[in-house]
C-alpha cells in the first residue's frame, strides 16, 4: 500500500476482507482496462473488489453510472454536499442531490453487504475472504509445479550428448587397448628389457625392480589414463555427476577384482566407494609398502592397478632374479668342489674326467636359471598385460554405467507428497465451505 508521502510502498500483514481500487482521471480508467484485458485479471470476484473511477459527476441518474465491478464517483461534489448539509439542515435536498450524483451511495451499499449473515453460519465477506485465500494457495500449488516440472526438464541431459561421450568412450577403449598391446611390445623387445635377460642376471640383478617400475610407468597405459580425464572431463560438463557425490571424494574408484583381493577387499570397490580404498591406503602409506596416489576427480582403475601392480609383482620379480643368482653361484661352485675333491681322491681320474661333475652341475644351473627366469618373465609379461586390459574394462564399464544412470534429476518426492496434502487440505476445506 503505497504512502501519500514518501510514496513507499508498505505491505498489509493482515486479512483484508474487501478492498477499494481507486482511480483518478479517464487515464486510471484505461489503465484499469488494460489490467482487466489480461487473461490471469478476469476473475476479480466483484463481492471483495471494488474499482472506484474519480471522473466529474454527468448530469445522467445514478443508475446509468452503476456497473457491476466498476463506479464513477466525484469526491469534489461529495464534499460539497456534505459541507451545505452541515451549514444547515434546510439544506437536506441540495444535499441529497449531490451526494447521489457523486456515486458514493454505490460504494457504501457495497461496503454494508455481506455484513448480514442471513442463512449462512459465516458471513459473506468471510466467506469471500475464505475462498479468495483458497484460490490464491492453489494458484501457488500450480506454480510451483510448474517450477518443479521446468527444473526437471532443464535437468535432462539430452540423449544426443549421452551418445556422443559414448561413442566418445568406444574410441578411447580401442586406442588404449591398442596402446597397451604396442606399447608392452615395443618395451619388452627393448634395449632396457634386455639388461635383465637370464644371463646377464650376474651383473644386472638389481637392475631388476628398475626395468620393470619403468616398464609400468612409463609404458603402462600412460595416455590412456590421460584419456580417461579428458572423458570424465566431459561427463562434467555434461552434468552427469549431478545427484551424485562430489567428484574427488566419493567418485570413480572401483578396481579390478584380484588386486583388491590381494589387499584385503573381499568384492570389487563399488563406484563412488572411495573411503575403504583410502583408509588402506593411508595403512599402506603407514607402513611404508606402497603410495596408492591421491584421490581425484577422473576414474582412478588406471593408477590404481598401476600402484598395486608395483607392490605385488615387481618385488616377487626381483626376489627370485637375486634367489636364482645365489643358488646358481652355490650350485656351481659345490659341484666344482665335488669335482675337486674327486680328483683328489681317484688318482686314476684324468683331469677331464673329473671336470665332468663340475661341468655338470654349472649346465645344469645354467640352465635351470635360464627356464625359471624366462618363465617368470613370460608370467610376468602377461600378467600386466591380462590386468592391464581388466583396468581398461572396469574402467569402461564405470564411466558407461555413469553416462546411463547419470545426471538424472533429483526425485522430489517430499515436494510432491506436500503439494498433495495441501490440495487435499484444500478441498476439504471448499466442501466445508459449501455446508455453512
Amino acid at each position: 500500500m503505497p504512502s501519500e508521502g514518501s510514496g513507499r510502498v508498505t505491505l498489509v500483514t493482515y486479512p483484508v476482507h474487501k478492498a477499494i481500487v481507486v482511480g483518478d482521471g479517464l487515464e486510471s480508467g484505461i489503465a484499469y482496462g488494460r489490467y482487466t484485458a489480461d487473461a490471469t485479471s478476469q476473475n476479480i470476484p466483484p463481492e471483495v473488489v471494488k474499482v472506484a473511477i474519480g471522473i466529474p459527476a454527468p448530469q445522467d441518474t445514478v443508475e446509468d453510472r452503476l456497473s457491476k465491478g466498476v463506479t464513477a464517483v466525484d469526491l469534489e461534489v461529495a464534499a460539497k454536499a456534505l459541507a451545505k448539509f452541515r451549514e444547515s439542515i434546510a439544506n437536506s435536498v441540495a444535499y441529497e442531490h449531490g451526494w447521489y450524483s457523486s456515486g458514493l451511495p454505490a460504494i457504501t451499499e457495497w461496503l454494508a453487504d455481506g455484513l448480514n449473515q442471513q442463512a449462512s453460519k459465516l458471513k459473506p465477506a468471510v466467506k469471500y475472504l475464505i475462498l479468495s485465500t483458497l484460490d490464491d494457495i492453489e494458484t501457488k500449488i500450480t506454480e510451483e509445479d510448474a517450477e518443479r516440472l521446468n527444473q526437471l526438464v532443464a535437468s535432462t541431459i539430452p540423449q544426443h550428448t549421452r551418445t556422443s561421450i559414448l561413442d566418445s568412450l568406444r574410441i578411447w577403449a580401442e586406442h588404449a587397448h591398442t596402446e597397451l598391446r604396442d606399447q608392452l611390445e615395443g618395451a619388452f623387445a627393448g634395449k632396457n628389457w634386455r639388461k635383465i635377460a637370464w644371463w646377464k642376471l650376474f651383473w644386472r640383478v638389481d637392475d631388476v625392480s628398475m626395468v620393470a617400475s619403468e616398464v609400468l610407468e612409463r609404458r603402462w597405459l600412460v595416455d590412456a589414463e590421460k584419456g580417461s580425464i579428458y572423458i570424465t572431463g566431459r561427463l562434467e560438463e555434461a552434468g552427469l555427476f549431478k545427484g551424485q557425490t562430489r567428484p574427488g571424494e566419493e567418485v570413480l574408484t572401483k578396481s579390478p577384482e584380484k588386486p583388491l583381493q590381494d589387499a584385503g577387499f573381499t568384492s570389487p570397490v563399488s563406484p563412488f566407494k572411495w573411503r575403504e580404498v583410502a583408509q588402506y591406503k593411508a595403512a599402506l602409506v603407514e607402513d611404508g609398502e606402497v603410495h596408492i596416489p591421491d584421490p581425484r576427480p577422473w576414474p582412478m582403475q588406471i593408477p590404481i592397478m598401476r600402484a598395486l601392480l608395483l607392490k605385488d609383482t615387481v618385488p616377487p620379480l626381483q626376489a627370485l632374479a637375486q634367489s636364482l643368482v645365489i643358488s646358481t653361484l652355490s650350485t656351481a661352485s659345490l659341484s666344482s668342489a665335488l669335482s675337486a675333491l674327486i680328483y683328489l681322491s681317484v688318482p686314476s681320474l684324468s683331469v677331464v674326467e673329473s671336470a665332468a661333475v663340475a661341468i655338470f652341475g654349472v649346465v645344469w644351473s645354467m640352465r635351470r636359471m635360464q627356464v625359471r627366469w624366462e618363465e617368470a618373465r613370460e608370467a610376468w609379461q602377461g600378467e600386466i598385460t591380462e590386468e592391464g586390459r581388466k583396468a581398461l574394462k572396469y574402467t569402461e564399464d564405470l564411466v558407461a554405467e555413469i553416462v546411463k544412470t547419470g545426471g538424472q534429476p533429483d526425485e522430489d518426492v517430499d515436494g510432491v507428497e506436500r503439494r498433495r496434502e495441501a490440495r487435499e487440505a484444500v478441498q476439504r476445506v471448499r466442501e466445508l465451505l459449501q455446508h455453512l
